[in-house]
Protein backbone atom coordinates (compact mmCIF):
# COMPACT_ATOMS: atom_id res chain seq x y z
CA UNK A 1 0.00 0.00 0.00
CA UNK A 2 2.79 2.36 0.73
CA UNK A 3 4.44 1.54 -2.00
CA UNK A 4 1.29 2.09 -4.33
CA UNK A 5 1.33 6.01 -2.43
CA UNK A 6 4.92 6.39 -3.02
CA UNK A 7 4.38 5.16 -7.08
CA UNK A 8 1.37 7.77 -7.22
CA UNK A 9 2.91 10.68 -5.58
CA UNK A 10 5.78 10.31 -7.72
CA UNK A 11 3.82 10.03 -11.00
CA UNK A 12 1.97 13.08 -9.42
CA UNK A 13 4.92 15.26 -8.89
CA UNK A 14 6.05 14.05 -12.51
CA UNK A 15 3.09 14.89 -14.09
CA UNK A 16 3.40 18.57 -12.41
CA UNK A 17 7.03 18.94 -13.91
CA UNK A 18 5.95 17.87 -17.19
CA UNK A 19 2.88 20.30 -17.01
CA UNK A 20 5.45 23.23 -16.02
CA UNK A 21 7.65 22.35 -18.47
CA UNK A 22 5.15 22.36 -21.16
CA UNK A 23 4.15 26.14 -20.01
CA UNK A 24 7.10 27.08 -19.69
CA UNK A 25 8.10 26.39 -23.46
CA UNK A 26 4.09 27.59 -24.41
CA UNK A 27 5.46 31.09 -22.75
CA UNK A 28 8.76 31.17 -24.20
CA UNK A 29 7.01 30.47 -27.95
CA UNK A 30 4.38 33.11 -27.25
CA UNK A 31 7.13 35.37 -26.36
CA UNK A 32 9.13 34.92 -29.55
CA UNK A 33 5.91 35.02 -31.66
CA UNK A 34 5.09 38.27 -30.18
CA UNK A 35 8.94 39.36 -31.04
CA UNK A 36 8.31 38.13 -34.32
CA UNK A 37 5.36 39.72 -35.11
CA UNK A 38 6.40 43.18 -33.78
CA UNK A 39 9.52 42.89 -35.95
CA UNK A 40 7.13 42.02 -38.70
CA UNK A 41 8.94 38.68 -39.47
CA UNK A 42 6.24 36.26 -39.28
CA UNK A 43 5.10 35.23 -42.59
CA UNK A 44 1.80 33.25 -44.00
CA UNK A 45 -0.08 32.37 -47.04
CA UNK A 46 -3.12 34.52 -47.04
CA UNK A 47 -6.21 34.12 -49.13
CA UNK A 48 -6.67 37.37 -51.44
CA UNK A 49 -10.00 37.14 -51.03
CA UNK A 50 -9.30 37.81 -47.56
CA UNK A 51 -7.30 40.99 -47.90
CA UNK A 52 -9.23 44.11 -47.92
CA UNK A 53 -7.37 47.43 -49.42
CA UNK A 54 -9.59 50.23 -47.91
CA UNK A 55 -7.63 50.46 -44.82
CA UNK A 56 -5.50 53.33 -45.95
CA UNK A 57 -6.06 55.86 -48.87
CA UNK A 58 -3.60 55.09 -51.41
CA UNK A 59 -0.97 56.70 -53.36
CA UNK A 60 -1.64 54.68 -56.39
CA UNK A 61 -4.07 53.47 -58.41
CA UNK A 62 -2.86 50.25 -60.18
CA UNK A 63 -4.84 50.27 -63.06
CA UNK A 64 -3.64 53.79 -63.56
CA UNK A 65 -0.45 52.39 -64.63
CA UNK A 66 0.68 54.27 -67.70
CA UNK A 67 4.18 52.65 -68.28
CA UNK A 68 3.45 48.67 -68.60
CA UNK A 69 5.04 48.39 -64.83
CA UNK A 70 2.27 46.58 -63.68
CA UNK A 71 2.53 44.03 -66.75
CA UNK A 72 6.37 43.60 -66.35
CA UNK A 73 5.29 42.65 -62.73
CA UNK A 74 2.92 40.16 -63.54
CA UNK A 75 5.30 38.72 -66.00
CA UNK A 76 8.14 38.77 -63.34
CA UNK A 77 5.86 37.01 -60.95
CA UNK A 78 4.46 34.65 -63.35
CA UNK A 79 8.00 33.04 -64.23
CA UNK A 80 9.74 33.25 -60.96
CA UNK A 81 7.40 34.52 -57.97
CA UNK A 82 7.26 36.22 -55.30
CA UNK A 83 10.43 38.15 -54.21
CA UNK A 84 9.36 40.38 -51.70
CA UNK A 85 5.89 39.89 -49.81
CA UNK A 86 3.05 41.77 -48.79
CA UNK A 87 2.73 43.40 -45.35
CA UNK A 88 -0.83 42.82 -43.93
CA UNK A 89 -2.90 43.66 -40.27
CA UNK A 90 -4.88 41.07 -39.08
CA UNK A 91 -8.20 42.15 -38.08
CA UNK A 92 -10.37 40.80 -35.47
CA UNK A 93 -13.00 39.94 -38.06
CA UNK A 94 -10.37 37.11 -39.25
CA UNK A 95 -9.74 39.66 -42.05
CA UNK A 96 -6.52 41.04 -43.47
CA UNK A 97 -5.93 44.98 -44.01
CA UNK A 98 -2.97 46.04 -46.40
CA UNK A 99 -0.56 48.02 -45.37
CA UNK A 100 2.11 47.47 -48.15
CA UNK A 101 2.27 45.75 -51.74
CA UNK A 102 -1.18 46.87 -53.64
CA UNK A 103 0.43 46.31 -56.51
CA UNK A 104 1.77 43.00 -55.66
CA UNK A 105 -1.47 41.60 -54.36
CA UNK A 106 -3.58 43.48 -57.61
CA UNK A 107 -0.89 41.35 -59.80
CA UNK A 108 -1.60 38.02 -58.01
CA UNK A 109 -5.55 38.91 -58.34
CA UNK A 110 -4.59 39.14 -62.02
CA UNK A 111 -2.84 36.10 -62.60
CA UNK A 112 -6.01 34.34 -60.70
CA UNK A 113 -8.36 35.80 -63.05
CA UNK A 114 -6.59 34.82 -66.07
CA UNK A 115 -5.25 31.77 -65.25
CA UNK A 116 -8.39 30.15 -62.58
CA UNK A 117 -5.52 28.62 -60.87
CA UNK A 118 -6.17 29.29 -56.92
CA UNK A 119 -4.15 26.39 -55.85
CA UNK A 120 -0.90 28.82 -57.10
CA UNK A 121 -2.23 32.34 -56.99
CA UNK A 122 -5.15 31.99 -54.68
CA UNK A 123 -3.33 33.00 -51.61
CA UNK A 124 -0.34 35.22 -51.48
CA UNK A 125 3.14 35.33 -48.98
CA UNK A 126 2.35 38.16 -46.45
CA UNK A 127 4.48 39.45 -43.43
CA UNK A 128 1.78 40.17 -40.35
CA UNK A 129 2.53 42.77 -38.27
CA UNK A 130 1.30 43.79 -34.89
CA UNK A 131 -2.52 44.64 -34.87
CA UNK A 132 -3.95 48.00 -33.27
CA UNK A 133 -0.90 50.15 -34.84
CA UNK A 134 -2.14 54.13 -35.23
CA UNK A 135 -2.90 54.67 -39.01
CA UNK A 136 -0.12 57.56 -39.25
CA UNK A 137 2.61 54.85 -38.49
CA UNK A 138 0.68 52.32 -41.20
CA UNK A 139 0.78 55.54 -43.60
CA UNK A 140 4.47 56.07 -43.03
CA UNK A 141 5.51 52.49 -43.94
CA UNK A 142 3.58 52.68 -47.03
CA UNK A 143 4.56 56.11 -48.05
CA UNK A 144 8.44 54.73 -47.16
CA UNK A 145 7.97 51.43 -49.31
CA UNK A 146 6.78 53.77 -52.25
CA UNK A 147 9.59 56.66 -52.05
CA UNK A 148 12.11 53.89 -53.04
CA UNK A 149 10.12 54.04 -56.31
CA UNK A 150 11.58 56.44 -58.76
CA UNK A 151 8.50 56.73 -60.40
CA UNK A 152 5.67 57.50 -58.32
CA UNK A 153 4.34 61.46 -58.82
CA UNK A 154 4.36 64.36 -57.63
CA UNK A 155 0.34 63.82 -58.20
CA UNK A 156 0.01 60.38 -56.65
CA UNK A 157 1.69 62.26 -53.37
CA UNK A 158 -0.12 65.53 -53.05
CA UNK A 159 -3.35 63.06 -53.40
CA UNK A 160 -1.91 60.90 -50.89
CA UNK A 161 -1.41 63.81 -48.64
CA UNK A 162 -4.77 64.90 -49.00
CA UNK A 163 -6.47 61.64 -48.02
CA UNK A 164 -4.39 61.14 -45.01
CA UNK A 165 -5.48 64.35 -43.70
CA UNK A 166 -9.30 63.74 -44.31
CA UNK A 167 -8.50 60.30 -42.76
CA UNK A 168 -10.57 60.16 -39.63
CA UNK A 169 -8.14 57.65 -37.67
CA UNK A 170 -5.36 60.43 -38.42
CA UNK A 171 -4.17 63.32 -36.52
CA UNK A 172 -4.86 66.80 -38.24
CA UNK A 173 -6.90 67.75 -41.03
CA UNK A 174 -4.31 69.92 -42.84
CA UNK A 175 -2.96 68.55 -46.24
CA UNK A 176 0.54 70.40 -45.80
CA UNK A 177 1.03 69.66 -42.21
CA UNK A 178 0.29 65.82 -44.14
CA UNK A 179 2.85 66.51 -45.81
CA UNK A 180 6.00 66.92 -43.38
CA UNK A 181 4.89 63.36 -42.11
CA UNK A 182 4.43 61.16 -44.67
CA UNK A 183 7.16 62.62 -46.77
CA UNK A 184 9.95 63.28 -43.84
CA UNK A 185 12.33 61.49 -45.23
CA UNK A 186 12.12 63.56 -48.31
CA UNK A 187 14.47 66.95 -49.15
CA UNK A 188 12.97 70.17 -48.75
CA UNK A 189 12.75 70.99 -52.39
CA UNK A 190 10.78 67.91 -53.16
CA UNK A 191 8.08 68.35 -50.08
CA UNK A 192 7.65 72.30 -51.81
CA UNK A 193 6.71 70.34 -54.89
CA UNK A 194 4.00 68.47 -53.18
CA UNK A 195 2.88 71.31 -51.34
CA UNK A 196 2.44 73.22 -55.01
CA UNK A 197 0.39 70.60 -56.32
CA UNK A 198 -1.82 70.44 -53.29
CA UNK A 199 -4.36 72.84 -54.20
CA UNK A 200 -4.10 71.58 -58.46
CA UNK A 201 -5.00 68.21 -57.21
CA UNK A 202 -7.83 69.12 -54.73
CA UNK A 203 -9.04 71.70 -57.05
CA UNK A 204 -9.14 69.38 -60.08
CA UNK A 205 -10.04 66.08 -57.69
CA UNK A 206 -11.38 62.58 -59.54
CA UNK A 207 -11.43 64.38 -62.90
CA UNK A 208 -7.84 63.65 -63.06
CA UNK A 209 -7.59 60.12 -64.22
CA UNK A 210 -4.38 59.48 -65.10
CA UNK A 211 -2.47 61.64 -62.43
CA UNK A 212 0.69 59.31 -62.46
CA UNK A 213 1.34 61.07 -65.83
CA UNK A 214 1.29 64.42 -64.94
CA UNK A 215 4.80 65.38 -64.90
CA UNK A 216 6.10 68.02 -62.27
CA UNK A 217 6.82 70.78 -64.84
CA UNK A 218 3.03 70.56 -66.19
CA UNK A 219 1.79 69.98 -62.92
CA UNK A 220 3.70 73.31 -61.33
CA UNK A 221 2.86 75.10 -64.29
CA UNK A 222 -1.22 74.22 -63.45
CA UNK A 223 -0.76 75.49 -60.02
CA UNK A 224 0.75 78.73 -60.97
CA UNK A 225 -2.22 78.86 -63.50
CA UNK A 226 -4.96 77.99 -60.99
CA UNK A 227 -3.30 80.19 -58.21
CA UNK A 228 -3.61 83.05 -60.82
CA UNK A 229 -7.02 82.18 -62.27
CA UNK A 230 -9.06 79.42 -59.58
CA UNK A 231 -12.12 79.54 -62.28
CA UNK A 232 -10.23 77.50 -64.84
CA UNK A 233 -10.68 74.90 -62.42
CA UNK A 234 -14.12 74.58 -63.66
CA UNK A 235 -12.97 74.69 -67.54
CA UNK A 236 -10.64 71.77 -67.03
CA UNK A 237 -12.81 69.76 -65.44
CA UNK A 238 -15.55 70.41 -68.00
CA UNK A 239 -13.30 69.89 -70.67
CA UNK A 240 -11.83 66.61 -68.85
CA UNK A 241 -15.89 65.43 -68.39
CA UNK A 242 -16.12 65.48 -72.22
CA UNK A 243 -13.52 63.07 -73.04
CA UNK A 244 -14.40 60.22 -70.63
CA UNK A 245 -12.20 57.69 -72.40
CA UNK A 246 -9.48 59.77 -73.08
CA UNK A 247 -5.81 58.39 -73.37
CA UNK A 248 -3.13 59.27 -71.47
CA UNK A 249 -2.05 61.96 -74.02
CA UNK A 250 -5.05 63.58 -74.69
CA UNK A 251 -5.60 64.13 -70.91
CA UNK A 252 -2.04 65.81 -70.82
CA UNK A 253 -2.72 68.10 -74.02
CA UNK A 254 -6.38 69.27 -71.96
CA UNK A 255 -4.08 70.36 -68.98
CA UNK A 256 -1.38 71.49 -71.45
CA UNK A 257 -3.80 73.97 -73.36
CA UNK A 258 -4.96 75.03 -69.78
CA UNK A 259 -1.90 75.61 -68.34
CA UNK A 260 -0.97 78.03 -71.37
CA UNK A 261 2.18 80.06 -70.76
CA UNK A 262 2.20 79.33 -67.52
CA UNK A 263 3.69 75.68 -68.57
CA UNK A 264 7.00 77.10 -70.36
CA UNK A 265 7.86 78.67 -66.28
CA UNK A 266 10.80 76.72 -64.74
CA UNK A 267 9.73 75.27 -61.69
CA UNK A 268 11.34 77.69 -59.37
CA UNK A 269 8.31 79.64 -60.58
CA UNK A 270 6.14 78.54 -57.65
CA UNK A 271 7.28 79.55 -54.93
CA UNK A 272 7.86 77.22 -51.90
CA UNK A 273 5.13 76.63 -49.94
CA UNK A 274 6.81 77.46 -46.26
CA UNK A 275 6.89 74.87 -43.58
CA UNK A 276 8.43 71.61 -43.30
Amino acid sequence: MAAAIAETAGSLRDRATAEAAIRAENDHLAAEHVRLLQAGLVLDLVALDAIDTDRMARDRDPDAETDGALDELILSIRETGLSNPIRVEPRADGRYGLVQGLRRLTAYRRLLEETGDSARWGRIAAAMLPPGQAPADLYRRMVDENMVRKDISFAEMARLAIDYAADPGTPGTDPDAAVSVLYRSAGYQKRSYIRAFIPMVAALGSALRHAPALSRALGLALAQRLQAAPETAAAIRADLAARPERTVEEELDILRRHAGAAETAPPAAVAPVPGQ
